[in-house]
């Protein structure tokens, strides 16, 4: 299931189960992570979140998010957690590439994403401006 297939209506509760985060990952860095747990207990929540952040924190330090924190929709973390996302994933790769456009489909990928994300975040006009204008 590809990420087009995902809608994200309320940031802080659809990333809360740990699926379309995972999701997310795979499509971003391009490596396979373990299937998600497609439970709805709590526990199997925290237990998939647990595999994003693992994976996360051997990419990027993204401070002392806990995959509680996601389950209980923290906003100030998770907006935090997605920020040190984006930057690893899609900013340092166009930095890194000085200048050379991106591989064109992880492009529309990312900013499909972004577009879908953008409804939770109304009125962050930093957000909004990142997904209207896109990197070159």
């Amino acid at each position: 299931m590809g990420w087009a297939n995902m809608e994200v209506g309320d940031l802080f509760e659809d990333l809360a189960d740990g699926k379309k985060l995972l999701k997310l990952l795979e499509i971003l860095s391009g490596e396979r992570l373990p299937k998600p747990n497609n439970g709805r207990m709590r526990v199997q929540m925290i237990d998939n979140l647990n595999i994003c952040l693992n994976f996360i924190k051997r990419k990027v330090a993204v401070g002392n998010i806990e995959a509680t924190d996601i389950v209980d929709g923290k906003p100030a973390l998770i907006l935090g957690l997605i920020w040190s996302i984006i930057f690893r994933f899609k900013i340092e790769e166009v930095q890194i590439e000085f200048g050379q456009r991106p591989k064109s489909e992880k492009v529309n990928l990312f900013w499909e994403m972004m577009s879908q994300l953008v409804v939770a975040f109304d009125h962050d006009y930093f957000l909004i401006q990142l997904v209207n204008h896109p990197p070159n």
